[in-house]
């Protein structure tokens, strides 16, 4: 019986995933200039290599300046301030904002600003590994 209530788990864990992916992230992702207007099929083979979102309380920097990137993140809720190298505040991301595209298409390989969370900021990541895998998957995409 271990075994039948741990399939029953990771049923339900599948399933909850399944419903945040469907109702939360490909509705983020179709909202932001980068994906807006790509076929549903793509979000949705972008969503699926999402692991969970991150939350960031206020004050925290989500990413900084110079340091190492490996894709891009997209703000599902919350508001964060973009940064100079200096510290001066240069714009903000908002809901539905990315921030980090040009590493993810492989333009740059460090993040070209600060990102701090303004308020509480529920975030995800797609990797450059996973964008140009799908892009290679679905080359009609590309635009």
């Amino acid at each position: 019986t271990y075994h039948w209530h741990q399939q029953q788990a990771n049923r339900m864990a599948e399933e909850k995933r399944s419903h945040w992916l469907k109702h939360t992230v490909v509705p983020a992702l179709s909202r932001t200039w980068l994906f807006s207007g790509c076929p549903k099929r793509f979000l949705q083979a972008i969503a699926v290599n999402i692991e969970d979102a991150i939350t960031f309380n206020p004050g925290f920097v989500i990413r900084r300046v110079g340091e190492a990137c490996i894709g891009m993140l997209v703000m599902l809720s919350g508001t964060a301030d973009l940064l100079s190298t200096t510290g001066t505040v240069v714009g903000q991301l908002p809901e539905g904002g990315v921030f980090g595209e040009v590493c993810a298409l492989g333009l740059f390989a460090t993040c070209m600003a600060t990102v701090r969370a303004q308020t509480t900021c529920s975030v995800c990541e797609i990797t450059k590994d996973a964008f140009r895998e799908v892009l290679h998957r679905m080359p009609e995409c590309e635009h």
